[in-house]
């Protein structure tokens, strides 16, 4: 039977390869975790050492990955008043919707107090570290990147409380695609989703460091709607009560959270209701007479640090290579091969930078070579290799688990192909 997409539904599943790869790369970020645990204490002291690393490794590479090859087959494809993961999971219920502008909505909601949340870059990611140490304040520091619609939100305000990084209230906004409605057939510019941070732990899901949300999420919606209000007197505000039943749930975070499931829709007034869905994720045009530094800036800090790993680990097996021929006056067949995999490793990266989807997924089947052949080779090594070993699997491995990334995909081969998908029948002629 022929099928249409549903407007509005989230994009089509990853393909059969993507899928594979992201399994694949979780099981290898598995596999680091325990050879630097199990290697660390071969070595004796290291084994303590390498604690830290190998939680970073299975918080921020294997469980992610694992979660996302998961979510692919056991979470529910449609729309369901919830908010993703960009693992896959469930993560935080939408209860707003504004009806309109871009320019509208951010207007009225920094009149009403609400600051514009930095966009997530190594430097804010670096920012929000730092100002949790120090205990100070970071009034627009990046919130997570959920998703709607296949997309990460397309903006997003918070209020810190008291000056305190660990605690605040914020926001997120999805534009809606052309052609969405609402249950019972609204039609609006906006789905929001508000929360209260609370504190900051450990995921429950992945262990990695993340904002604790209240579980009350109903009390935050009611927070946006009222300083808006106060904002702007006389605001249109009516409840949508059966968006979806009450119900109790977790979200991606393991967070225990309560709802209503009534949905506020927030009308602004008349005028222009452009809202540049998807701006961000359009193609960044042709490639041609740019440096690598520049594609690289224009894309998602995934790719940016994929990039980073990827040259890293050229810039240890170029080393490795240099110093084999220096010493023995040419290069033997071990160093041959690495430079052979070094140079096959830097002609597909900079083919998937141009946007081949086929040089990204040639690129990572041979990450996964070189860094099983790492970790084979490792053997019963000196300490100065196994961490040296250590290292080049850990750019490998990371590298490996960015490009298999949903936004990777999405950004690199051109094309959005990195959510959950959902079809609906054609209609018959």
């Amino acid at each position: 039977m022929p099928h249409r997409t549903v407007p509005g539904a989230e994009p089509m599943p990853p393909s059969m390869l993507d899928q594979f790869m992201v399994a694949l790369a979780g099981l290898a970020s598995l596999g680091l975790a325990v050879f630097l645990i199990a290697g660390g204490f071969r070595h004796g002291w290291l084994g303590v050492a390498f604690v830290v690393p190998a939680w970073g490794v299975l918080a921020y590479l294997a469980l992610p990955r694992l979660n996302a090859a998961l979510a692919d087959v056991y979470v529910p494809a449609n729309f369901m008043g919830r908010a993703r993961t960009s693992d896959g999971l469930l993560g935080d219920p939408v209860n707003l919707a504004v009806s309109g502008s871009r320019e509208h909505l951010i207007r009225i909601m920094t009149s009403a107090g609400w600051v514009v949340a930095d966009p997530i870059t190594a430097r804010s990611s670096w920012g929000i570290i730092r100002s949790t140490l120090r205990r100070s304040s970071y009034p627009s520091a990046p919130v997570s990147p959920l998703l709607v619609f296949g997309r990460p939100k397309d903006l997003a305000f918070e209020m810190q409380v008291d000056g305190n990084p660990k605690q605040r209230h914020h926001v997120r906004f999805w534009a809606c695609p052309e052609g969405w409605r609402l249950p019972g057939g609204d039609a609006v510019q906006w789905l929001g989703g508000a929360t209260y941070d609370k504190a900051v732990r450990l995921s429950l899901y992945t262990l990695q460091v993340t904002h604790r949300v209240a579980a009350d999420t109903d009390s935050e919606r009611d927070h946006v709607v009222s300083t808006l209000s106060a904002a702007q007197p006389g605001l249109n505000v009516r409840r949508l009560t059966a968006f979806s039943s009450g119900y109790r749930s977790r979200n991606g975070g393991g967070d225990v959270f309560v709802t209503d499931g009534a949905l506020d829709i927030i009308s602004l007034g008349s005028g222009d209701t452009t809202t540049t869905a998807g701006a961000a994720s359009a193609p960044a045009g042709s490639v041609r007479g740019r440096t690598v530094a520049d594609l690289v800036r224009r894309r998602p800090l995934e790719v940016f640090l994929a990039y980073v790993f990827l040259g890293l680990s050229l810039l240890q097996a170029a080393e490795k290579v240099i110093a084999a021929s220096v010493i023995h006056s040419g290069l033997g067949v071990g160093q041959a091969a690495t430079a052979t995999l070094a140079l096959a490793i830097a002609v597909l990266a900079w083919g998937a930078l141009r946007g081949s989807r086929g040089a990204r997924s040639v690129l990572m089947v041979v990450l996964v070579a070189a860094f099983t052949v790492t970790l084979l080779d490792a053997g019963t090594q000196s300490t100065r290799l196994f961490l040296a070993t250590a290292l080049h699997a850990t750019w490998l491995t990371s590298a490996l688990v960015l490009l298999s990334s949903r936004e990777a995909a999405r950004s690199l081969d051109g094309a959005p192909r990195g959510g959950r998908g959902v079809l609906a029948p054609a209609a018959s002629s």
